[in-house]
């Protein structure tokens, strides 16, 4: 049985959640991609996966199969286990091009109506360092 390294267990990759590519087109690295991430080693609530907190209306993440609620596991082939949150939102702002994320979906987050949330940047907000926005 196939398994995905997680927090500090490891989960089947099928039977609990679904494990998928999501791919967020992006041609200009300097558009957002329009989400929020929360979690990661070392988090003010400890060690935590990276969680899709939020989808802003209208991004390029809002056209693609993300979800809140929908674990990172990795960012173009790139590991996001066992990183800081920081590290975590680094690297997904910092890749260029298309945008393919590796998640962890559950299956209670596919019957629950989609949530997309709007939210000012991050620029001009003093916001935790638990808590990102992905550009």
């Amino acid at each position: 049985q196939t398994s995905v390294k997680s927090w500090p267990f490891s989960l089947p990759s099928t039977g609990f959640g679904k494990l998928s590519i999501v791919r967020i087109p992006r041609t200009d690295s300097t558009i957002s991609l329009g989400f929020r991430i929360v979690g990661g080693i070392a988090s003010h609530q400890g060690d935590l996966p990276i969680v899709i907190k939020s989808i802003s209306s209208r991004s390029l993440a809002s056209r693609s199969t993300l979800r809140p609620g929908d674990h990172v596991v990795g960012c173009n082939g790139a590991s996001l286990i066992n990183i800081s949150h920081d590290s975590a939102a680094q690297l997904i702002k910092n890749t260029r091009g298309d945008v393919k994320l590796t998640v962890l979906t559950w299956p209670h987050a596919e019957t629950k109506p989609r949530r997309v949330t709007r939210h000012r940047s991050l620029d001009n907000l003093n916001v935790p360092a638990s808590q990102s926005d992905c550009n």
